[in-house]
């Protein structure tokens, strides 16, 4: 499946928590795979949750591309549309590496309990 090849990528730019929640909110997904996703303190297990839904119900894949496009995660679409994993090396300089960097970093801290 698309998204599992790029689950690096996806780990990097992308809260599952937010996908989740969004997903639930328009009844895309029911109460149990919502929590299947949100009940993790782990980003990682997080991922793997919301990628077992999606692979399991290949339906939910436009629905899945819309949350991300509406919740603002544009270098995601661009990883799922070019086929081209995100990495480090595209960054041009150190200044735009650190800025990626304290970005992920915020994310990943403003969902810890």
């Amino acid at each position: 499946m698309l998204l599992k090849r790029h689950f690096g990528s996806l780990f990097l730019l992308l809260e599952p928590l937010d996908i989740a929640d969004v997903m639930f909110q328009a009844g895309h997904i029911s109460l149990n795979e919502h929590d299947s996703v949100t009940n993790s303190n782990r980003r990682y297990e997080r991922l793997e949750g919301l990628l077992a839904i999606l692979s399991g119900k290949t339906e939910l894949y436009p629905h899945f591309v819309n949350v991300v496009q509406a919740l603002g995660y544009f270098s995601v679409l661009d990883t799922l549309k070019n086929g081209v994993p995100f990495k480090l090396e595209t960054c041009k300089s150190f200044y735009s590496f650190l800025l990626i960097y304290l970005i992920f970093f915020l994310k990943l801290n403003s969902r810890m309990p």
